[in-house]
């Protein structure tokens, strides 16, 4: 046989002349070996030959094959390399890559590992969740006892934040560190963001009028 690992030949032995000779290949896992035909063409696992001189021939097995099936839950987020068919025990690497602005979530078999190598026993399917990629979006103050920012948060790639500068009692709102002069300012989140809102105390005019101008002036 092509390897004694694969299969075992039944009948071989020494037979007188012109015997007919009944010999059997059998593989030796048959769940996932494959007998493919003697090395004399016949196909048939069980052969009889007619012992005219002294006769060789071999078993051919081969390991079964499996197909390895890749899906994800959204063609525009990601896709898998590594699909296709595998001889039997030998090892598939899959590997999920994400699109830009989306990020690998795990597998349906509960792997996080965006590279996994896996043990081809049986027909496989495996699928690789992504989702958008998520930024932050943070509001800051140049003093913090002039006032407060609001809307603050962590949201997926592309959605609108939206972040409001609230200014203390006796303060006022003056612009962003981008330049951005209204107090609202929207933004669609495509990176991790940060700003800061700049405030001001509030001034006041104080003056006085004297009510004659011929018998006094005010000052300060």
């Amino acid at each position: 046989m092509n390897d004694s690992t694969k299969g075992v030949v039944t009948g071989t032995g020494v037979y007188d002349y012109g015997t007919f000779v009944d010999i059997t290949a059998a593989p030796i896992d048959p769940d996932h070996m494959i007998f493919t035909g003697w090395s004399n063409g016949e196909t048939s696992p069980a052969i009889t030959i007619d012992l005219q001189h002294d006769s060789v021939v071999t078993a051919n097995f081969i390991w079964d094959e499996h197909t390895v099936a890749t899906a994800v839950n959204d063609p525009t987020m990601g896709s898998v390399t590594g699909a296709g068919t595998y001889t039997h025990d030998d090892t598939a690497r899959l590997v999920a890559i994400p699109a830009a602005h989306h990020i690998f979530v795990g597998w349906n078999n509960g792997l996080t590992n965006d590279t996994i190598d896996i043990r081809v026993v049986s027909d496989t399917s495996l699928t690789a969740t992504f989702d958008w990629d998520s930024h932050t979006i943070t509001g800051l103050v140049n003093i913090d006892t002039m006032g407060t920012v609001e809307g603050s948060t962590t949201v997926k790639h592309g959605t609108e934040v939206t972040l409001t500068a609230i200014p203390a009692a006796h303060h006022h709102f003056v612009n962003w560190s981008n330049g951005v002069t209204t107090p609202s300012w929207t933004v669609v989140a495509d990176d991790d963001s940060t700003v800061t809102a700049i405030f001001a105390i509030d001034q006041h005019t104080i003056t006085a009028i004297p009510v004659d101008t011929l018998r006094g002036t005010v000052e300060g």
